[in-house]
């Protein structure tokens, strides 16, 4: 597998699942209605993502400033399928700075990155995107 070839299918993977997770992340509180002790705890650990999907860690670094999590069931079961071979995938979120004239409104770095052994051929990939905790329909008002 070469790295133009893990980038071309990785970039169409992680961008149909950011914005997936932005508007849904974008939809609801933040708190989506959990407690802040398990939000907490939550955070500390990583969180298995069967849909591939990041909402929950967006979600969870805007609460608590980073969150980590892996691709789990159909999201993993997609990757191998794919790469005929166990690829685990690894998501970090991170809250970053506060954007300008919208209030609440959070940068958030999405790192997707696998493991250090295949991480030369299949490298990390970062993408920062607009998170507003308290705005729905994709975080229009």
């Amino acid at each position: 597998m070469n790295i133009n070839n893990w980038l071309a299918a990785s970039a169409g993977i992680v961008s149909g699942m950011v914005f997936t997770g932005m508007a849904l992340a974008a939809s609801l509180p933040y708190t989506g209605g959990i407690a802040l002790e398990k939000t907490e705890a939550l955070a500390r650990t990583s969180i298995p993502l069967p849909d591939g999907k990041p909402d929950a860690l967006l979600a969870l670094a805007m609460r608590h400033g980073s969150a980590k999590g892996y691709f789990s069931g159909r999201a993993a079961a997609a990757i191998k399928q794919k790469f005929r071979q166990d690829i685990p995938i690894f998501v970090e979120a991170v809250r970053m700075e506060e954007i300008k004239n919208k209030p609440a409104c959070n940068r958030v770095r999405l790192t997707f990155h696998t493991s250090p052994a295949l991480s030369q051929t299949f490298p990390s990939e970062i993408m920062d995107i607009e998170a507003c905790p308290n705005r729905k329909n994709g975080g229009k008002k």
